[in-house]
């Protein structure tokens, strides 16, 4: 019988050994997963539960998952709680066919549901931020309303799900790699070239030309949205896009030139200019790159960054100089964005202005006011009369306080009702001065070591005063507390000592033997006679007379008496 015993207790030893984080019913599994997570597979209900607080974890492959790939899996239910899918959490479940996931989840990882064959409705949470690359790889979903608060979708998210037709993006979607939706059936239907969705742009669909131009009411130039070509050399971006996000033509080898206009005010890291080297994954600048666009702008400075030359579309706008109609001279004319001089032309003197109608202005409260007439041409100004200036006119019905503090003085000023400048008189208030606090203890004393003590200004706070205090030195105990018991018959010392009270060193210490009532360092009669001086005045017992406790119970008593006149009889 107990050798039927032992077996089995090992069996259960090596079961539990074997898989610490497993508790099986009859009809569920359960797994705990991290410290506050726990996963439960009903048989029963063909459901996955995971439950608790925090992100389920990354997993390097579908088969490291403890459930991976349970035939009871049907429906995976994330619970509220749960804040993010770990990589591979749920791949490879041609079993799962309903993912429903609570609110309270952010993030879902690389390949989370990827190649989950059956898989054909995703609740997506409300909460959700992150749906990353290949999250949903080959999956049955037909279509996919993705929620207002995500912001990014990974590489190949939603790729070879040859069923999905349907998709809703939503509209503060930050980040859109254009390959999310390849190999789908929205993919599939839509016409060569580079498509939109949403306002982003997909993935450039069959043969490259050598001049591709993104679709007007394009707002967002994808990532990835034309790479690895060698066809196109150039690029032309209409007016409605914004941003272009990093590697959008990345390792396009062809590209030389792209014109990009002033609305883009964001380009992304390697969005254009890039090949890879000999590893694919690090990039190098394309020879002879140019960026073309206005200078000042969003493609300017992305050209500036990266080194790449720049060529700005100048446009004029009108002449920037233009000499006195009497003197003639050269005149320049500027692009209006960077500022190059595009042509000069040389005025000659003519032999009068030609002046438009009289134009007034009025005087203000600093100011002058004219009339005069102005050349329509070189824009000089002849002065025909002039007003004075009418002053400021003070609004006293309004006020500025500046209320003083205990350093600086306030202030009553006024301002002009007309211009809304400061005028008038400004009354100056005397600063409150400091009112110092009593003392209080901001660090405090120690027994070896002062302490601090500041007064503070009870208006301000700040500190006016500080000054130390002593240490408080050492408070010994009152009592000797036994470290070591003295055995008299053993001929072995004790040693006592007097720790202080309020940071419990070592005061006072010292060896000491039971018996030596005295402390002659002999035990004699003379110590018999003191002992009984001591019981005489009938003491407390206590670590007082550590050196009376002759039998070593701990209590000095007559027995301790009877105990020393029996060691000096024997000696």
């Amino acid at each position: 019988m107990k050798k039927t015993i032992s077996v089995i207790l090992a069996v259960l030893f090596f079961i539990t050994a074997l898989s610490p984080s497993v508790f099986a019913a009859d009809d569920t599994v359960t797994y705990y997963v991290e410290d506050d997570i726990v996963v439960t597979i009903d048989k029963s209900a063909n459901t996955l539960t995971v439950s608790g607080t925090g992100a389920l974890p990354e997993y390097s492959s579908a088969a490291s998952a403890p459930w991976y790939s349970s035939q009871y899996a049907v429906t995976v239910i994330i619970s509220d709680g749960i804040t993010a899918i770990g990589s591979r959490c749920f791949a490879n479940n041609k079993y799962t066919t309903s993912v429903e996931i609570a609110d309270s989840v952010e993030y879902i990882g690389v390949s989370a549901f990827s190649k989950n064959s059956s898989l054909k409705t995703v609740s997506f949470p409300s909460s959700l931020k992150t749906i990353d690359e290949y999250a949903f790889y080959s999956t049955k979903l037909t279509s996919v309303v993705l929620p207002d608060g995500l912001e990014y979708i990974g590489p190949s998210a939603f790729e070879s799900c040859s069923s999905l037709s349907s998709i809703s993006l939503p509209e503060n979607l930050e980040f859109l790699d254009a390959g999310a939706f390849l190999s789908t059936s929205y993919y599939k239907s839509l016409p060569a070239g580079i498509n939109l969705l949403g306002g982003f742009t997909l993935r450039y669909k069959g043969t490259v030309t050598e001049t591709v131009t993104i679709p007007d009411g394009a707002k967002v130039i994808s990532a990835n949205t034309l790479i690895d070509s060698t066809a196109v050399t150039k690029v032309i971006i209409p007016d409605s896009v914004e941003r272009v996000l990093s590697s959008a033509f990345y390792n396009d080898t062809s590209l030389k030139y792209i014109e990009i206009p002033d609305s883009v005010t964001e380009i992304g890291d390697f969005a254009f200019g890039y090949k890879s080297h000999s590893n694919y994954y690090i990039p190098t600048t394309i020879p002879n790159f140019t960026v073309y666009g206005h200078g000042g702008t969003a493609s300017e400075k992305y050209a500036e960054d990266c080194g790449f030359a720049f060529d700005c579309f100048c446009e004029e706008n009108g002449y920037t100089y233009y000499p006195d109609c009497l003197t003639g001279g050269e005149a320049t004319v500027c692009c209006v964005y960077c500022g190059k001089v595009l042509r000069t032309e040389n005025i000659e003197p003519k032999d009068a202005h030609s002046f438009g109608g009289e134009i007034t202005v009025a005087p203000g409260c600093e100011t002058d006011g004219e009339t005069y007439l102005e050349c329509t041409v070189c824009g000089y100004k002849e002065i025909l009369n002039t007003v004075p200036a009418v002053g400021h006119t003070v609004n006293y019905s309004a006020p500025l306080f500046i209320e003083p503090s205990c350093t600086e003085k306030g202030s009553i000023s006024y301002f002009c009702s007309v211009c809304g400048k400061s005028c008038g008189e400004v009354i100056y208030i005397s600063a409150k001065g400091h009112v110092p606090s009593e003392f209080t203890t901001s660090v405090e004393a120690t027994c070896t070591e002062g302490g601090t003590e500041i007064s503070v200004c009870k208006l301000c706070g700040e500190t006016l005063e500080e000054k130390q205090t002593s240490p408080l030195g050492h408070k010994p105990s009152e009592e000797f507390e036994v470290l070591i018991k003295s055995d008299i018959y053993a001929y072995k010392q004790g040693f006592r000592v007097k720790k202080c009270s309020r940071c419990g060193v070592a005061v006072e210490y010292g060896y000491f033997m039971a018996g030596d009532v005295n402390g002659s360092g002999k035990i004699n009669t003379s110590d018999l006679a003191a002992m009984k001086r001591i019981f005489a005045d009938n003491p407390a017992p206590g670590s007082v007379y550590e050196s009376c406790d002759v039998n070593g119970d701990g209590r000095v008593n007559s027995a301790d008496l009877a105990a020393l006149k029996r060691y000096i009889a024997s000696c």
